[in-house]
């Protein structure tokens, strides 16, 4: 089939508005997506289930997965798309999604959206599965891309560095690449495989002093530990930015203590692109609610309130090759007040983490693992912890540190561990003088629960 040309009208697509692919089509989405981020949250739900409906209907007929759910459910595409219908449709989840196989994705794809893409997850939930996306998808991914950066005010006159997954060696570009160097003269750019030694690239950060250094969580707190460790700071990072693992406080206060600088974190993933991004006004994170619908659901399926911590559940309503409707990701938020700021985008407070990183009790209750992990390092000097529990009495605590505990150290790691879990585990302190071991993707979990339940 043909690749269409930019000028090809996108085919079923009212909103958001998308005149044109390529670069003229990618301006004018970018342009629109600054524009739709003022509108009200109720107009921005009424395009959204104007654009769902279509989208349904059409899934409806090419997905034979989608049709049997929606059949299971006595739901008609129309009925999805309602005011208060979505919430009929039962969740999806990363099970189904496996077990589905191609009978998940659309037989036929229209020829404007071509080519599709497959994106695989990291497999971080134990879970791994993949997913198409469209050259319509791409799009939306680059402009959302151009609105964080002009969000945050980024300057492409100065060089980035990006310590990423998915590399086997550095990659340098002339300049930032796109979507930015469609629009703007950049700065060169590096990328480095998140396997590189973190002395390494603390070498790498002063040879080439960017002004944009992007990491994920943890690999950033190892880095601020090395430059820290060895006394020399970095002046020319005047942004950091985080991406795939839940970004702690703790984190966020270390990288500003060394480079001056808050970080800008953004909520993303293989099978929808940009979630949520940091806003630059309010500080809390915005949902892409001019692209996704994404719900936060308590234990029961009712919606979260403000400051009430659920499971994340998407609907991408422009994908014409994978019906990621209504879609439990397997990730916890925590919702945010509306009110705090003049965009009509929804909000998160933070970014909670995965299912599996939830602690199991003894009695089956599950609960988020308070750690203390703020005050380890008060302790004994420790750079990089993973707990994992491993029955419902034991968690392994993972340690790696500049030298052996002392007991006392030990007992009073112990205590502090303890008191903030809130139940007497027994405790299994073990250590390691390398780095510890990161998944296929590059992240690293604090707290991985290995617990049948």
């Amino acid at each position: 089939m043909p690749i269409p040309s930019a000028s090809t009208p996108i085919e079923g697509i009212v909103w958001p508005s998308i005149t044109a692919r390529g670069v003229p089509g990618l301006a004018n989405l970018i342009r629109s997506l600054q524009t739709s981020q003022w509108l009200s949250a109720e107009e921005l739900e009424r395009n959204a289930l104007r654009q769902l409906a279509i989208t349904a209907r059409y899934c409806a007929r090419e997905s034979p997965f989608f049709a049997e759910r929606l059949k299971h459910a006595g739901l008609t595409p129309t009925d999805v798309a309602a005011p208060g219908g979505l919430s009929a449709l039962p969740p999806m989840t990363r099970r189904q999604i496996q077990d589905a196989g191609e009978a998940l994705f659309c037989r036929n794809v229209p020829e404007s959206h071509m080519p599709t893409r497959e994106r695989r997850t990291s497999g971080s939930t134990g879970e791994p599965l993949a997913v198409r996306r469209t050259e319509v998808g791409n799009l939306l991914g680059q402009a959302l891309t151009m609105r964080d950066y002009l969000w945050q005010g980024s300057d492409f006159t100065a060089p980035l560095l990006i310590i990423r997954a998915g590399l086997t060696e550095p990659v340098e570009t002339p300049d930032w690449g796109p979507p930015v160097s469609f629009f703007h003269p950049s700065a060169p750019a590096a990328s480095l495989p998140i396997t590189t030694p973190v002395a390494e690239q603390s070498a790498r950060l002063h040879r080439m002093a960017p002004g944009t250094l992007v990491s994920f969580p943890n690999n950033l707190a190892a880095l601020v530990d090395e430059l820290v460790a060895t006394g020399s700071p970095l002046p020319s990072v005047r942004s950091v930015r985080t991406f795939g693992e839940t970004l702690t406080d703790d984190v966020r206060q270390r990288t500003k203590s060394c480079f001056g600088v808050d970080v800008v974190d953004n909520y993303s993933a293989s099978e929808a692109g940009m979630i949520a991004a940091q806003c630059p006004d309010c500080g809390t994170y915005h949902v892409m609610s001019d692209v996704l619908i994404v719900e936060v659901l308590d234990d029961s399926g009712k919606p979260c309130g403000p400051g009430e911590v659920g499971r994340v559940v998407i609907t991408d309503f422009t994908n014409f090759a994978t019906p990621i409707i209504r879609y439990e990701i397997g990730d916890y938020a925590e919702v945010g007040d509306p009110g705090t700021c003049s965009r009509g985008l929804s909000v998160l407070r933070r970014i909670v983490g995965r299912t599996r990183n939830l602690m199991i009790l003894p009695d089956g209750r599950r609960q988020w693992p308070l750690t203390g992990y703020a005050r380890f390092r008060e302790i004994a000097p420790i750079f990089q912890f993973q707990f994992v529990q491993t029955d419902r009495t034991t968690i392994e605590v993972h340690l790696v540190t500049a030298r052996d505990l002392t007991d006392v150290e030990e007992r009073a790691l112990s205590e502090v561990i303890l008191a903030a879990l809130g139940h007497p585990f027994r405790l299994e302190l073990r250590y390691h003088s390398a780095p510890l071991p990161r998944s296929a993707s590059g992240k690293s979990e604090e707290f991985v629960c290995r617990v049948a339940v």
